[in-house]
């Protein structure tokens, strides 16, 4: 499980986790945010920056809005799963990407938030090791302004 409690994001984490044979690999990236498109000024356009069917988890907590996807991308053997979390900053007036990260081998995830603690959690929900176990949490009150 990758846990983040600060919102400045400037390191590029990796981690391998053992697979179930040797040819099986299991990873999760958190990517460095910068540069490229990690601003948007309306909802619609942070949805169409991040083209997927999947769907959007909107949600507020302490008066700051939050949206957020796990967007299942093409794979061939393996899941590749990128979770995507974006936050309206209302001095600028629109919405930053707080997080990318990227997965290799979870199968399928449910993202939920904890109203009363701020925390945002990726589930695994395929029949796998990662069934009912959080992947991925994100502290909500890291991103408050």
């Amino acid at each position: 499980m990758i846990q983040i409690t600060s919102a400045l994001l400037i390191t590029l984490v990796t981690l391998h986790l053992a697979g179930w044979g040797a040819n099986q690999q299991t990873q999760t990236s958190l990517v460095a945010m910068g540069g490229g498109n990690d601003v948007a000024k309306s909802r619609e356009d942070v949805k169409r920056l991040v083209d997927t069917n999947e769907p959007w988890l909107e949600t507020s907590f302490n008066n700051v809005q939050y949206m957020f996807v796990a967007e299942v991308l093409p794979a061939y053997g393996s899941s590749r799963i990128d979770l995507h979390g974006w936050v309206y900053r209302q001095h600028s007036a629109q919405w930053e990407r707080i997080f990318l990260v990227r997965t290799n081998g979870v199968g399928a995830i449910q993202l939920s938030v904890d109203q009363e603690s701020g925390m945002l959690s990726a589930t695994g929900t395929a029949n796998n090791k990662f069934l009912g176990k959080k992947v991925f949490e994100f502290d909500l009150n890291a991103t408050e302004p």
